[in-house]
């Protein structure tokens, strides 16, 4: 993502850019390679689109730029956390939100805030131990409400954002309001229901 140059001329032929380069290890407590992909290559993109002529920017952040609420369901309003410290993806796509939010006034961009991705293939897939978000469900309170979006759902979202959302709006992407427990039972279900 940092070398521009090798995309720059589909850049410059598009009308349209989805920006979804992430990283996303939760087992790298260093901050740098986050850094060096979630806020320096979208720095690297915008700089790129400033000089083009696209019509739209379609850019993934992530829910979890949210200050919690608890079981209160939020809107696209809420307040934005103001550091994550103890999070580096979280900390790095604030970081890189910022970016986004400045440049928006050269660039039309549509701000999407995806929260848990669930592709239900993973848990068709999966043993017990390896299906989607096992382990963030093993830490904590199981009554604390989550929620997710099918990969399928998500997908649809990105394409209407790119022909239906307005350039200064920002959309949450989310589907069911689950608890912990529920997630876990329902996956079960699944994985048993396409097993028998």
């Amino acid at each position: 993502i940092l070398n521009t140059h090798t995309f720059q001329k589909e850049i410059k032929e598009s009308d349209y850019v989805y920006h979804l380069a992430v990283y996303q290890n939760l087992t790298d407590s260093k901050i740098d390679e986050f850094n060096r992909v979630n806020v320096l290559g979208t720095q690297s993109i915008l700089n790129l689109l400033v000089s083009s002529n696209i019509k739209r920017l379609i850019y993934l952040s992530t829910a979890m730029v949210f200050e919690p609420t608890g079981n209160t369901p939020r809107n696209e309003s809420w307040p934005k956390r103001t550091s994550a410290s103890k999070n580096n993806y979280v900390e790095t796509k604030l970081q890189a939100l910022k970016l986004v939010n400045q440049y928006r006034s050269k660039i039309p961009t549509v701000i999407l805030y995806p929260t848990v991705v669930i592709n239900p293939e993973d848990i068709i897939n999966s043993n017990s131990w390896r299906f989607p978000g096992i382990i963030m469900c093993m830490v904590g309170d199981k009554k604390r409400v989550i929620n997710y979006i099918f990969l399928d759902d998500l997908i649809n979202s990105m394409t209407n954002a790119l022909y239906r959302g307005n350039t200064s709006d920002n959309y949450i992407l989310g589907g069911e309001n689950i608890t912990v427990e529920n997630y876990l039972r329902e996956a079960e279900k699944i994985r048993h229901s396409i097993s028998l």
